[in-house]
C-alpha cells in the first residue's frame, strides 16, 4: 500500500441547510417557492470534516442550503420528497425563523454572525438585512399586518422593533433574561410574547406592540430554558417548546389558551429529546427534534404524534415556520393603519383599536408634533464616538451622559477617526468605505467631503490653526491640510509606516503619533510599535517611545504635559510624562474574553475608554492610573449608555481645556497654508504650499514646479522580483534566500524612495520551511502609488514518519538520522544480531525505501534468552538542532551530513535521551517457553498485512479527534456556538459580518 494513502480517512462534514416542504393541496412546485403557496420551513444543521492526507489541509465548515416537497396530506401515508431551492450559504447558524406571507418573505436570525437574513419569495433570492445591535441576535416575529419587525437581543437586554425594510429602527421593551430569549408576536390582539429565565427558573411575558403593559403570563419554575413561541391564530393560543430541569434530555411541548392564559396544557413530552422549534399550521404542529434528528408533526386534536421524518446522520434541526396566510385561519381582514401615517421614522400599531404611535431611531427624540423626529447637539463639554460596524456618529453630553443624539450625516459608512474643530463647531471623520474625511457644522448643518481618495485611519485637529492632520495608510505618507481640504501638503514619508492615531498639543505645538511599524520578518502578527512626534510644521523627528508592542489610541493631557496611549496586546493604558521622561502601565481589568481598546481621550482628570469589542464606554481617574500598575473593578466604571457595536475613535471636547495662546495663523498673509512654528515660548507663522508648490518668500507666492495632473503611478519594471521556492536541501534544516531591493522609477524623473513595510533582515538569510512574503511601496508627489509583492516559499522533502510502515518481522528499526527529511536513514538490525543488517532511506518520493529486501530470521531460543536480559533503547526522536538563528550561518549550519554514511551504528545517537525498555520472553500453558520477537526501540509484530493499516488508521482517528477538539474550544470562545446537539454555551462574543458590497475588508 502507498504510504501516503493510509492516512486519507475520507470526510466527515459539518453543513447547515434550509429545508422547505411545501404544502398546496396536492400542488408540487420545480424550482422556486410559488409565493401563493402554504409552505412548512425548518432549519437543519449537518456536520462535515474534510481531512488532507499531508496533514496540513483539515477544517471544519458548514453551509446553508434550501429544499421544499410537495404537502402531506394524509401524513400517515406520505413522505416529505425535498427539491432544492437555494444553497451554498456558508457558515450559517439558524436559530429561528418567521414567514411574512403578505410580504412573501422568510425572515431567520444567524446567530453565529449576528445578523437577520432574508429570503424573498418573490425573487428567489435571500440577503442580509440587519446587523444587530450586539452580539445577540436570538429570536425573531413580525407583525404582519404592518410588516415591522421584532427581535429579541439578550446581550443588550432588549427586544428591538425595525420597519419592514430595516431603515429605521429602536429598542422598545426592555427583558431580563441571562439566556436567548424567544419572541413571538400576535398583531390580531395586539400583543408580543417572550421567554425569560433567571437562576429560579423560566418565565413567558407579555405586552402591547408598544413595549406597554408588561404583564407576567407564566413562571416556570420546572423549566430549564423555553426553545421556541408559535402563535396559533385559528385557536387563539400561545404553543412552546421547552427543556426541563428534571433530565438532561427531558424536554416538553405545551399551550396556553390566550384568552385565558392562568393554565397551561401539555400536549407531549418526552426523557430523551430535544424538541428545538415548533410552528402551528391549521389542525397540525410541526416540531423539531434536535436530539433524535427528526421532524415530527402532532395533531391538535388528539395531541398525538401522526408523523415523523427521520434525517440523515449529523443532521440537527433547528429553527421551524409555518409560510401561510394567517387570514385563512381567521376569517377575517385587517388593514394596516399605519399606511397613512405620517410618523418620519417608525410607526407601530395597535390594530385592535386601530390606532398607531410613533417612535424615533436611537439617538433620536420625538417632538412636539408626536410625528418628527430630531436631536438636541450640544456644542460644548461632549464627547464624540463613532461605531464603525453601525456607520453611526454618536454625541454624548458629558454632563447629563444617561443618552445619546445621532449626529445625523449621509456620507458615513465604516468611520475609523473623528475630531473637533471648537472654533468652527464642525465636526471632521474619515471613512475607510467612502476614501474620505468629510466636515460637519453642528451649527448650519452642512457636510461637505474635503479630502478624497484617501484611506486614512487617523485624524488630528489643530485647535489654533485649524489645520488637519492625517495619515493615508495607503500611502503610509502623513499629510496636513487646510480646514477646507483646498490645499494638501506631504509632511513625513519616511517615518509612518501603521499610524494607529495621532494627539496635537497645540500649545507647545507638537503633534504624537502611535505607529504598529514594520512587519516582522519571521512572524507578520508580531508588532513591535513606536510613538513618534514632530513640530507642526513638521520639522524634528523624534521616537520617544520604543517597543510598545501594540500601541494605540492616544490622548494629551496637555495642563500637565502628559502623553497617554491604550496597549492593545496587554490591555493597559501606559503613559508618559514629558518633563521628566517618567513612564508606567495601567492594566485594565478584563471585562470580556476579546479586549481591544481602541481608543481614548482625556476630560477634566479622567480618561474615558472605548474598545472595539465591547458596547460601552468606560472611564478611569488619571490619579489612579499614574499611581497603580493593576486596576481594580471599581477604579474602573461604565459610562454612558451601552449601545456601541464597534467603537474604533472617541474625542471629547471641553472649552475648559482649549490651549491658551494666540493663533499666529490667524492674522498671517500665507497664500496657501499656514503652520504654526513653536520655538521655545517664541511662536511664528511658516507658509507652505501644496505638493507640486514651492514657497516664494519674496512674493509671498506658491511657485508650480511640476504637474498637478499626474496620474501616472510608479513603477518598479523588471526590478520587483517574481515569487519562487527553494527546496532544503537532503537533511538540512535551512536554506538560503536573497533578492535585491526593488527600485522605482517615475516619469517625473523626480527621485522615488521606496519602502519596505517588512522588516528585512541582511541578505543572503538563512531560512527553515516556510512562507515569506515581501511588500514594498513607492509613491511619487501626486500620492500615486505602486507596490511590489512577491513571496518565496521554502519547502523541506519529507517522507511520513517512519512508524507508520509495517514494521519488518523479528527486526528493530533504529533512529533517524534527520527525522523524516528526504535523505534521513534508519538502521534495521535483526534481532539475535550484533550487526546492522539494512538500512531505510527517506527517498524524494517520500517513501522510505530499504537498501534491500529486508528478511529477518526467527530468534533461535538462545539468542532469544540473551536477549531477554538485556534492557535496550526505544527510538526515541530528537528534534532537529536549532543551532543559531538563523541570520548568519552559513548553509548547513545544524544539518547532519549523510552522504558518506553506508551504515548509521546504533550508538551514533547515544546523546539523545532514551528509556528503558525491557523485553521477556513469552511462556505457554504448558511450562515452555515460545519464540518471542524482541525488538530494540520500535517493536516488530508478526507478519499481518493489515497491521500498518489499522495502526496508520487509529493515529489518524486520533488525530482528528484532537482537530475537532480544538475547533470545540474554537466554539467555546466565540461563545454562541452550539457545537454538540441538545447543548448551548450562552455566553457569546464577536462574531461580524458586512452588510454591504463596499465593506472594508481588513476589518475582519
Amino acid at each position: 500500500m502507498d504510504s501516503w494513502s493510509i492516512m486519507n480517512l475520507g470526510k466527515f462534514s459539518l453543513v447547515t441547510y434550509i429545508v422547505f416542504a411545501f404544502s398546496h393541496y396536492g400542488e408540487s412546485f420545480q424550482g422556486g417557492l410559488n409565493g401563493d403557496s402554504d409552505a412548512i420551513i425548518w432549519a437543519v444543521k449537518q456536520y462535515h470534516f474534510f481531512y488532507s492526507p499531508t496533514f496540513s489541509n483539515h477544517f471544519i465548515t458548514h453551509k446553508i442550503s434550501a429544499f421544499y416537497a410537495p404537502p402531506l396530506q394524509s401524513p400517515q401515508n406520505e413522505t416529505l420528497q425535498q427539491t432544492l431551492l437555494f444553497g451554498n450559504i456558508w457558515l450559517g447558524e439558524i436559530w429561528t425563523m418567521f414567514a411574512d406571507y403578505g410580504a412573501q418573505r422568510i425572515y431567520y436570525t444567524d446567530h453565529r454572525s449576528n445578523f437577520i437574513g432574508l429570503h424573498d419569495v418573490a425573487t428567489n433570492s435571500q440577503r442580509k438585512i440587519f446587523q444587530g445591535l450586539a452580539w445577540g441576535i436570538d429570536s425573531i416575529g413580525v407583525d404582519w399586518i404592518s410588516g415591522n419587525v421584532y427581535w429579541t437581543d439578550t446581550n443588550y437586554n432588549w427586544i428591538m422593533v425595525a420597519n419592514r425594510n430595516f431603515s429605521h429602527y429602536r429598542n422598545i421593551i426592555t427583558i431580563n433574561s441571562k439566556i436567548p430569549a424567544k419572541v413571538a408576536v400576535n398583531p390580531i390582539s395586539g400583543h408580543v410574547y417572550w421567554s425569560e429565565r433567571q437562576d429560579e427558573g423560566c418565565s413567558i411575558y407579555r405586552c402591547d406592540l408598544q413595549g406597554q403593559n408588561k404583564t407576567l403570563m407564566h413562571n416556570l419554575s420546572y423549566v430549564k430554558i423555553v426553545t421556541s413561541l408559535s402563535i396559533d391564530y385559528a385557536r387563539d393560543r400561545l404553543y412552546w417548546t421547552e427543556r426541563l430541569k428534571s433530565g438532561s434530555r427531558s424536554s416538553a411541548l405545551r399551550y396556553c389558551n390566550l384568552g385565558n392564559p392562568s393554565d397551561t396544557y401539555l400536549v407531549l413530552n418526552s426523557s430523551s429529546a430535544f424538541y428545538e422549534g415548533v410552528t402551528s399550521y391549521k389542525d397540525q404542529l410541526y416540531v423539531t427534534d434536535d436530539y433524535n434528528k427528526r421532524i415530527f408533526i402532532v395533531d391538535k386534536v388528539t395531541n398525538e404524534i401522526v408523523y415523523r421524518q427521520q434525517l440523515g446522520s449529523f443532521m440537527y434541526p433547528r429553527a421551524i415556520t409555518a409560510y401561510s396566510d394567517p387570514n385563512h385561519f381567521t376569517n377575517l381582514t385587517y388593514t394596516d393603519v399605519c399606511t397613512n401615517s405620517s410618523c418620519q421614522h417608525l410607526c407601530v400599531a395597535d390594530h385592535s383599536s386601530g390606532s398607531y404611535s410613533c417612535y424615533c431611531d436611537i439617538g433620536f427624540q420625538l417632538l412636539d408634533d408626536s410625528q418628527s423626529c430630531g436631536t438636541k447637539l450640544v456644542y460644548d463639554e461632549f464627547a464624540l464616538v463613532v461605531d464603525k460596524r453601525h456607520s453611526k456618529l454618536y454625541q454624548v453630553n458629558m454632563e447629563s451622559p444617561s443618552s445619546v443624539q445621532d449626529i445625523d450625516v449621509s456620507n458615513i459608512k465604516n468611520p475609523t477617526a473623528v475630531d473637533y474643530d471648537w472654533t468652527r463647531k464642525t465636526v471632521y471623520w474619515a471613512d475607510h468605505a467612502t476614501k474620505s474625511i468629510t466636515k460637519y457644522s453642528l451649527q448650519t448643518k452642512e457636510e461637505r467631503d474635503i479630502v478624497n481618495d484617501s484611506r486614512v485611519d487617523s485624524i488630528a485637529v489643530d485647535e489654533m490653526s485649524g489645520n488637519i492632520y492625517f495619515v493615508n495608510s495607503e500611502l503610509a505618507a502623513l499629510f496636513v491640510t487646510d480646514s477646507e481640504g483646498q490645499y494638501l501638503h506631504t509632511l513625513h514619508t519616511d517615518h509612518i509606516y501603521k499610524v494607529v492615531a495621532m494627539a496635537i498639543d497645540s500649545m507647545r505645538g507638537f503633534i504624537y503619533w502611535t505607529d504598529w511599524g514594520q512587519s516582522d520578518f519571521d512572524d507578520k502578527k508580531a508588532v513591535t510599535g513606536v510613538i513618534r512626534s514632530s513640530r507642526l510644521d513638521g520639522s524634528d523627528v523624534k521616537t520617544i517611545v520604543n517597543s510598545t508592542s501594540t500601541p494605540s489610541g492616544i490622548a494629551m493631557d496637555v495642563k500637565n504635559n502628559r502623553l497617554f496611549w491604550t496597549e492593545v496586546m496587554t490591555n493597559s493604558i501606559s503613559w508618559l510624562d514629558l518633563r521628566d521622561g517618567t513612564t508606567r502601565s495601567f492594566i485594565l481589568p478584563v471585562r470580556n474574553k476579546n479586549q481591544h481598546p481602541s481608543d481614548l481621550s482625556f476630560w477634566r482628570d479622567r480618561l474615558y475608554i472605548v474598545d472595539k469589542h465591547s458596547k460601552e464606554i468606560i472611564t478611569v481617574s488619571v490619579e489612579n492610573v499614574t499611581q497603580y500598575e493593576n486596576a481594580t473593578s471599581d477604579q474602573v466604571q461604565q459610562f454612558g449608555p451601552t449601545i456601541l457595536f464597534e467603537a474604533s475613535s472617541i474625542h471629547i471636547y471641553s472649552s475648559q481645556s482649549v490651549s491658551n495662546g494666540s493663533n499666529v495663523c490667524s492674522n498671517s498673509k500665507c497664500p496657501q497654508l499656514c503652520l504654526p512654528k513653536h520655538d521655545g515660548d517664541k511662536v511664528t507663522a511658516q507658509c507652505v504650499c501644496q505638493d507640486h508648490h514651492t514657497y516664494d518668500d519674496g512674493k509671498n507666492s506658491c511657485v508650480q514646479h511640476a504637474s498637478t495632473n499626474d496620474t501616472k503611478p510608479p513603477t518598479f519594471g523588471d526590478t520587483c522580483p517574481d515569487s519562487y521556492s527553494v527546496v532544503i536541501s537532503d537533511c538540512m534544516e535551512v536554506a538560503a534566500i536573497q533578492f535585491d531591493i526593488p527600485n522605482a522609477t517615475d516619469d517625473s524623473g523626480q527621485h522615488i524612495a521606496v519602502k519596505s513595510m517588512i522588516k528585512l533582515p541582511p541578505m543572503p538569510t538563512q531560512r527553515p520551511a516556510g512562507y515569506y512574503a515581501f511588500h514594498f511601496v513607492a509613491s511619487d508627489k501626486s500620492h500615486n502609488k505602486a507596490e511590489c509583492r512577491f513571496s518565496i516559499r521554502v519547502t523541506a522533502r519529507q517522507c511520513l514518519p517512519l512508524w507508520i510502515l509495517n514494521p519488518p518481522d523479528f527486526a528493530t528499526v533504529g533512529k533517524r538520522s534527520c527525522l523524516n527529511q528526504v535523505g534521513s536513514k534508519a538502521n534495521v538490525t535483526c534481532q539475535g544480531s550484533d550487526e546492522v543488517n539494512y538500512q531505510y532511506e527517506c527517498q524524494s518520493n517520500g517513501i522510505w525505501e530499504p537498501d534491500a529486501t529486508i528478511n529477518c530470521p526467527a530468534p533461535t531460543m538462545s539468542s532469544l534468552v540473551k536477549t531477554t536480559t538485556a534492557i535496550r533503547p526505544t527510538d526515541t526522536t530528537t528534534p532537529l538542532s536549532e543551532k543559531s538563528k538563523y541570520t548568519s550561518s552559513p548553509v548547513g549550519t545544524g544539518s547532519v551530513d549523510t552522504s558518506a554514511v553506508t551504515k548509521v551504528s546504533q550508538d551514533a545517537y547515544s546523546s539523545e535521551p532514551q528509556t528503558p525498555k525491557v523485553t521477556v520472553a513469552t511462556v505457554t500453558s504448558g511450562g515452555a517457553s515460545s519464540p518471542g520477537k524482541v525488538s530494540e526501540g520500535k517493536p516488530s509484530r508478526r507478519k499481518s498485512t493489515n497491521a500498518g493499516l489499522i495502526a496508520g488508521v487509529v493515529i489518524a482517528v486520533l488525530f482528528a479527534l484532537l482537530v475537532l477538539v480544538v475547533v470545540v474550544v474554537v466554539l467555546y470562545r466565540r461563545r454562541g456556538i452550539r457545537f454538540f446537539p441538545g447543548t448551548t454555551n450562552w455566553r457569546r462574543t464577536e462574531d461580524r459580518i458586512y452588510l454591504t458590497e463596499g465593506s472594508d475588508p481588513d476589518m475582519f
